[in-house]
């Protein structure tokens, strides 16, 4: 049944990660055994031996699980309920927040230069404006007042649900201006065959931005960092220069 569902969901944005979930986790773990057949205890010890060692990664597991028995149930006369349901489910994890270091700002601005649109200029904006990887990504042009030099993120996009205004330094709009606009997008950075969305893909790119930053300091970072790092990063020394 898997492969009819991964088919059903080849057009999401979110299908090439679904499809490494299945092949990487699920299809190893429970791929031999038929869909009606897996006990919600046998789920439960599968996520909880991922969440020894990756526990957010434990947690999407369960969850892209849980939506494949979602779909399949009506097939599946033998099983009343989705086994995933009550399942052992990982702790979310504590959230935390990596500062960069001056040297990783330095190396990763270089990292930003060598890469081309959209991640180039958006890994720049994160690091300018302390905004949201889903805030800059999803930027509507529309959004953005050169001449006030204000980005008014609304509120259906604003993580506290409130209409949010970024002010815009000498940097960050020169990295916008330099944006080519799309004439069939209303989009910052439109999706490639998608252009009314925001470019995805973000899982890949921090791959490769990882990779290049440790090319670029010539060592590898004992400790890993996020794109929401660059984030805070940005607050941070914000909130040290209005001191």
């Amino acid at each position: 049944m898997m492969p009819a569902y991964l088919r059903s969901k080849e057009k999401l944005r979110s299908a090439h990660d679904l499809k490494s979930v299945v092949n990487k986790y699920i299809l190893p773990g429970l791929g031999d055994r038929f869909a009606d057949s897996i006990t919600r205890g046998e789920i439960s010890t599968f996520i909880a031996e991922i969440a020894e060692t990756r526990p957010t990664r434990a947690r999407n597991v369960l969850a892209q699980l849980s939506a494949f028995y979602s779909w399949a149930l009506p097939q599946l006369d033998n099983l009343a309920a989705n086994p995933c349901r009550d399942a052992g489910r990982p702790p979310k994890p504590v959230a935390r927040d990596r500062v960069l270091t001056d040297p990783e700002i330095a190396g990763l601005w270089r990292v930003a230069d060598g890469e081309a649109l959209p991640w180039g200029p958006a890994l720049k904006l994160l690091m300018l404006t302390g905004t949201r990887r889903s805030e800059v990504f999803e930027a509507d042009r529309s959004e953005i007042d050169i001449k006030a030099k204000e980005w008014t993120i609304p509120a259906e996009r604003a993580k506290n649900g409130l209409p949010h205004i970024v002010p815009l330094s000498a940097e960050a709009l020169a990295v916008i201006k330099a944006i080519p606009a799309s004439d069939d997008s209303p989009k910052l950075f439109p999706a490639m065959g998608n252009p009314e969305n925001g470019a995805s893909g973000h899982s890949r790119a921090l791959a490769r931005f990882r990779k290049s930053l440790n090319e670029t300091l010539k060592r590898e970072l004992a400790e890993r960092w996020t794109l929401h790092d660059c984030t805070a990063t940005s607050q941070l020394k914000g909130q040290r220069h209005r001191r």
